[in-house]
């Protein structure tokens, strides 16, 4: 059987005997679409059309569909004539006994509850460095496969830690802990729960250690620092290590990044007569969940330092820095001013300019140009706090948001990594996703949901659910559902969405008088409808 590698690197050929495809693996356009087939296109036939539009959106439909024709003869000659099946002369499909395709694997591992095999196979990013130029909705769907695998790793790590930790061994916890840093390397809540580990296996000095490594990595990589309250945690570490009379608190209690299994669990069928044992143990636990944090956030006291609304807020974009070097290429400078523009034109803040911002610096001596100085100085109330480094032929690029008043990180978005001929591209994705993480960080009904779950990762996917919660607020609850179920379908990881849509059933049933059999069928509807949009 072929082996197609693509997590961590790729390769394709037969292990039994020692062929690779090398006549496909010479061009990125033929691993992209093999890549799409094997994942979307296993056993579930694609419309030729939908190849066309994807792979070859600016060429006549003539040179197109002779352009795949070319690739079906290519991989039929390397990998065999069975490997692909034409349903007719409109559909392709590959036939999965006759390739063998890591990723899947992967999943399917998952899906059988076999976490450590499946995190033996996940060695890397899908497709890890690829790019495919003038192929924009491949490109969307190559990022949004990637951060979907990634993210279902780090919960299957964290699967396996909590499994050990309730089992009553701590310590066997830990190698899982440290896998799940590698997938999410500046998730503070994860670290949290990784200290708190250490302390319980009394390797305070360990805990210290790994704090110490997280914060020359943020500071190092985002010019930022560890949170007030992690600060305090190792504190306390460190106090409970010196022999003081004070001890640990208890370990911090740990919420959307601790034990989620739904995303790597398998997942019964709908029953016939309506919906299935797990499916409404899903819809139930989201309602309860989903009532208990609302019912929480509408109790609690007024806080001054709560976020600002929409447009309030004064955001300051200073020039990325270089993580090494001078910023002789001006790239941060760039990125500051595409940043700056997409934050302005969404209207979520005001801006202080960055090359306003530069002339601040230039008037603040040698230590003027840090972030934080220059939002302070500004008098913005919070700032872009980010970094690029140039590789040999990509440009990485990370950033966040921060509190200027506090100085913790409030958003750490996606890191963006582009070719270089493709940086443009590369900056308007991290000023989309820097976009949302304004909103999320200004706009109060989203804010209290930072620690909690996963908030949109594109400005696009945040006015979207923006716009379902402005239905669910005003009663109209059969629109807000369906706005949230677009973001979920948009961003399937997305989990706030999902919690919100359930939420907004509850209240649709609630005052519309509809009978349990009615909210029987509408939250079949839901689940059935949230799986369907699953990839």
């Amino acid at each position: 059987m072929v082996e197609f590698r693509t997590l961590g690197g790729v390769t394709l050929g037969d292990p039994s005997n020692g062929h690779v495809a090398r006549s496909i693996l010479a061009g990125p356009k033929r691993v992209a679409i093999l890549a799409y087939l094997a994942v979307v296109g296993r056993a579930n036939p694609l419309s030729r059309e939908k190849l066309l539009a994807m792979f070859w959106p600016e060429a006549s439909d003539a040179r197109a569909r002779n352009a795949l024709n070319q690739f079906v003869f290519v991989l039929r000659r390397g990998l065999g004539s069975s490997i692909i099946v034409s349903e007719g002369t409109e559909a392709l499909s590959l036939a999965p006994e006759s390739l063998w395709c890591d990723a899947v694997e992967f999943e399917e591992l998952l899906e059988r509850g076999e976490y450590e095999a499946a995190l033996d196979l996940y060695t890397g990013e899908f497709l890890e460095g690829f790019h495919l130029d003038g192929c924009p909705t491949f490109e969307r769907w190559l990022d949004a496969h990637r951060d979907r695998l990634r993210d279902r790793a780090l919960k299957a790590a964290l699967h396996l830690a909590g499994g050990s930790e309730d089992a009553g061994n701590p310590a066997g916890a830990l190698p899982w802990y440290y896998r799940a840093r590698e997938l999410a390397p500046f998730d503070e809540a994860l670290l949290r729960r990784m200290l708190n580990t250490l302390v319980q296996v009394g390797d305070e000095s360990g805990a210290v250690r790994e704090f110490d490594v997280f914060a020359r990595r943020m500071s190092g990589e985002l010019r930022m620092g560890p949170s007030r309250q992690l600060r305090e945690l190792v504190h306390r570490i460190q106090e409970r290590k010196a022999g003081s009379a004070r001890t640990v608190s208890a370990p911090v209690p740990v919420d959307a990044v601790g034990r989620v299994d739904e995303a790597a669990a398998p997942e019964s069928a709908p029953s016939s007569r309506g919906l299935s044992r797990s499916a409404w143990l899903r819809v139930g636990g989201v309602i309860v969940i989903a009532a208990l944090v609302v019912a929480y956030l509408s109790e609690r006291e007024p806080d001054p330092s709560e976020p600002l609304p929409p447009g309030r807020a004064l955001l300051a974009v200073p020039p990325l820095t270089p993580a090494t070097g001078a910023d002789s290429s001006q790239i941060g400078l760039s990125a500051a001013r595409v940043i700056a523009e997409a934050v302005s034109q969404s209207g979520l803040a005001r801006v202080a300019s960055p090359d306003g911002l530069v002339q601040i610096a230039a008037s603040g001596g040698p230590e003027g140009s840090q972030p934080g100085l220059l939002a302070g100085r500004a008098g913005a109330d919070f700032y872009v706090a980010g970094t690029y480094s140039e590789g040999v032929d990509s440009v990485r690029l990370r950033a966040g948001i921060v509190h200027s008043g506090t100085g913790d990180l409030r958003r750490a978005v996606l890191p963006v990594v582009v070719p270089r001929e493709r940086l443009e591209d590369g900056l308007e994705l991290l000023a989309s996703r820097i976009s949302a993480a304004v909103g999320t960080t200004v706009d109060p009904r989203f804010a209290e949901w930072a620690h909690a779950t996963r908030l949109p990762q594109t400005l696009e996917s945040y006015r979207r659910l923006s716009a379902a919660a402005d239905h669910f607020v005003a009663g109209r609850h059969e629109r807000a559902i369906e706005g949230f179920r677009a973001v979920a379908a948009a961003e399937p990881d997305l989990s706030l969405a999902r919690v919100w849509a359930a939420l907004a059933l509850t209240r649709l049933w609630y005052h519309s008088g509809h009978t349990a059999d009615s909210l029987r069928d509408t939250a079949e509807g839901l689940v059935n409808g949230f799986d369907a949009e699953r990839e």
